[in-house]
């Protein structure tokens, strides 16, 4: 499971929750769902100390993965993930894919959300960051970035925060570029799975496949 590394400190008690407090459920709608799991552990980038009662935010470093005790994969399915570098973007957006964001907003908390027309996406190399428009709310954070092709949903990034520039408000999400390594590792260590320029990671799984 993926999400944003603030999503798991407690700012109102200063303290990166325990992994034993984390319970995930997959397909969750209205109060049902497909699956569910408590945690194991989490991993964070090695700028974040969870031994310290204090969370600083950086917007590349902005990422968990969170390894959940049960294996609910076979029962919930899984997305599969790429790593996309700028013209990996640009060729899929070209060819008729299009960038999604799914969350659940604090305005509607119990209903998975999703906007189908987020706009302007780029990667930002000198960040390391992925730049898009999509209509975000309180809550969202931590939702996946998906790109739709033939489709096919994969996710290509983390939603951190905004950002307010000259152009205006935009959306920053993390790369996973910035993860895949911890993926990886998680999953056994093939790195095999890389592929730098295009949509190869992970392949995903249907609920009951």
């Amino acid at each position: 499971m993926l999400t944003a590394a603030h999503c798991l400190f407690n700012r109102y008690r200063n303290k990166w929750i325990a992994a034993s407090d984390i319970h995930f459920l997959a397909g969750y709608q209205r109060g049902e769902y497909i699956g569910q799991s408590s945690a194991s552990r989490y991993i964070t980038a090695e700028f974040h100390d969870v031994t310290k009662n204090s969370f600083r935010y950086r917007p590349r470093e902005d990422w968990a993965v969170i390894e959940l005790r049960d294996p609910i994969g076979a029962k919930a399915g899984y997305l599969d993930w790429a790593l996309l570098d700028p013209a990996g973007l640009e060729d899929a957006l070209q060819s008729g894919a299009r960038l999604f964001l799914a969350g659940y907003p604090a305005l509607r908390q119990h209903v998975l959300s999703v906007d189908m027309a987020c706009e302007d996406s780029r990667l930002d190399e000198g960040d390391g960051l992925f730049l898009l428009r999509c209509a975000s709310m309180r809550g969202d954070s931590g939702g996946p970035v998906l790109l739709l092709r033939n489709g096919r949903a994969t996710l290509v990034s983390i939603l951190s925060g905004d950002r307010l520039g000259a152009e205006g408000t935009v959306n920053v999400a993390v790369p996973v570029a910035s993860f895949y390594r911890e993926i990886i590792d998680a999953l056994g260590g093939d790195r095999r799975l890389m592929d730098l320029h295009g949509l190869s990671g992970l392949a995903g799984k249907p609920p009951g496949g």
